[in-house]
C-alpha cells in the first residue's frame, strides 16, 4: 500500500528542514484521517495528542481521530495495537516530534 500525497508532503517537509528526527510513527499523516474540525469557539483543530509512557518509553498519541475525541479505552487499544505517533526515548524527543506533527499539519491545511 503506497503511502497518502498529505503523508508524503509531511515527510518532505520533515527532511527538507533538516530536522534531526524523520517520523517514526505508525499512524498515517493525513487530513481523512487527522480532518479540521471547527471548535465551538470559531478556531479549528485536526490533531490533538498526548504522551504516554510505557515500558520506559514515551509514547505518542493522538487523543482525536476522524474528528473524533478518543477514549482512555480506545487509546489503550492504539497502544495495544501499535498505532501511534512514534515511541521515543525520553519526552526531549516526543515533544520535539509533537510540535513538529502540530506545525506541518497547519501548513498543510493553510493555517
Amino acid at each position: 500500500m503506497g503511502i497518502s500525497e498529505e503523508h508524503r508532503i509531511f515527510n518532505q517537509m520533515l527532511t527538507e528542514s533538516a530536522r534531526p528526527m524523520e517520523y517514526g510513527g505508525t499512524l498515517p499523516l493525513s487530513l481523512k484521517e487527522f480532518p479540521i474540525v471547527k471548535n465551538k469557539d470559531g478556531t479549528s483543530s485536526n490533531i490533538l495528542t498526548s504522551q504516554y509512557e510505557v515500558d520506559g518509553k514515551i509514547w505518542l498519541l493522538p487523543t482525536m481521530r476522524k474528528g473524533k475525541k478518543l477514549s482512555e479505552e480506545e487509546i489503550g487499544s492504539m497502544i495495544k495495537n501499535n498505532e501511534h505517533f512514534g515511541v521515543y526515548n525520553n519526552k526531549a524527543e516526543a515533544d520535539w516530534m509533537d510540535a513538529q506533527i502540530h506545525e506541518d499539519f497547519e501548513k498543510l491545511h493553510g493555517e
